[in-house]
């Protein structure tokens, strides 16, 4: 057993040696060189996406973007409610809008079930039925005082 503990150590020695000498080499320092930061940290111009991947990039940035709104609009609306039934009730909608977002993509992104396209078609999807879903939220949160066909808000 000490000879085992032994050969270990001498093991992760030798490793720890190995990648000191291949950081001290510079390897690494040169292939961060050659890649440039602020490019991948914008990620990739959408305009010109070529790939699956930078597509599939581009349509988790726009899933984010109209999420970010759509949540936005939902927190302001639901601030706005006037009592805690509306507010129960604007929840049991949202989770009925999710429910239904998501089978009304997947039926939409079910020719490229499967496919390396699949991720940015149900994002692409998502992305739209949540834009759509702000704005019915904005127009209720937006609707004049004194129209019959608005809420009560707290102004």
């Amino acid at each position: 057993m000490r000879h085992m503990r032994r050969s270990v150590r001498a093991r992760d020695h030798r490793l720890g040696i190995a990648l000191a000498r291949w950081w001290m080499g510079g390897w690494l320092i040169a292939l961060l060189l050659l890649v440039p930061l602020p490019a991948l940290a914008a990620g990739p111009d959408c305009a010109a996406a070529d790939t699956q991947a930078a597509l599939d990039l581009c349509a988790a940035r726009d899933l984010k973007a109209a999420d970010k709104e759509m949540g936005r609009v939902y927190l302001a609306l639901l601030k706005a409610l006037p009592d805690q039934a509306a507010k129960a009730t604007l929840q049991q909608a949202e989770e009925a809008w999710e429910v239904y977002r998501d089978a009304e993509c997947k039926f939409e992104s079910s020719d490229v079930e499967g496919g390396s396209a699949e991720a940015m078609v149900l994002a692409y999807c998502r992305a739209a039925r949540a834009r759509t879903r702000a704005k019915v939220l904005t127009r209720i949160l937006d609707c004049p005082e004194g129209d019959p066909t608005c809420l009560a808000l707290k102004r």
